[in-house]
C-alpha cells in the first residue's frame, strides 16, 4: 500500500487529503493548525506531530502549502521532511512557488537519496473536493510513476 504524506490541510490540501484515504492509501496528514488536523480523527488518517513526523514511513509526501518560505521549510527545515524521510520516496511540491526554490529543493534532496516533483495543480477547492485536479508535473519520470498512486487519487488528469 502507497504511504503517503499529506502536509499543509488548508482549502486545497484537506481534500486533498480526503480522497487519497478515500482511494485506500495510507495517509499521514500533518498542518500547523491543530484545527486542520483535528477534522482528521474520525477519518482513517495518523495525526502526525511535524513535518517530518508524517514523512516518517512516506513513499510520497504531497506538500500544499501557502508560499517559498513555508515550502522550504518543511523539506529541510528543523523539523522538515528530510530529516526522517527514507531514501527512494518522493516529495511533490503542489504549493506555487518560485522555479528556482523548486530546483535548490531539488538538489538538497537528491544528496538524501530523494526526489522532488514539481506538481502544480489547478481546479481550485470545487477541484480539490471532487477529486478532479489537473495536476501539471515536472520531474524524473521514475518519480511521476511512483507518485501516481497519490496524484491520481485527487486528480482527472495528470499530465
Amino acid at each position: 500500500m502507497t504511504r503517503v504524506a499529506m502536509i499543509g490541510l488548508g482549502q486545497m490540501g484537506a481534500p486533498m487529503a480526503v480522497n487519497a484515504i478515500n482511494a485506500g492509501l495510507d495517509v499521514a496528514v500533518f498542518d500547523v493548525s491543530p484545527d486542520a488536523t483535528s477534522a482528521f480523527s474520525d477519518l482513517n488518517a495518523r495525526i502526525a506531530l511535524s513535518p517530518a513526523d508524517a514523512a516518517r514511513a512516506a513513499d510520497i509526501v504531497c506538500i500544499v502549502v501557502f508560499n517559498d518560505e513555508q515550502t522550504i521549510e518543511v523539506i529541510v527545515g528543523t523539523d522538515g521532511v528530510l530529516t526522517t524521510l527514507r531514501p527512494g520516496a518522493v516529495i511533490a511540491i503542489h504549493s506555487t512557488i518560485a522555479p528556482e526554490t523548486v530546483e535548490s529543493l531539488e538538489r538538497v534532496a537528491r544528496n538524501e537519496g530523494v526526489q522532488v516533483i514539481d506538481a502544480g495543480i489547478s481546479g481550485g477547492p470545487t477541484g480539490a473536493n471532487a477529486g478532479t485536479l489537473l495536476t501539471m508535473v515536472g520531474g524524473p519520470e521514475d518519480a511521476v510513476i511512483s507518485a501516481m498512486p497519490a496524484l491520481n487519487s485527487f486528480s482527472k488528469e495528470v499530465i
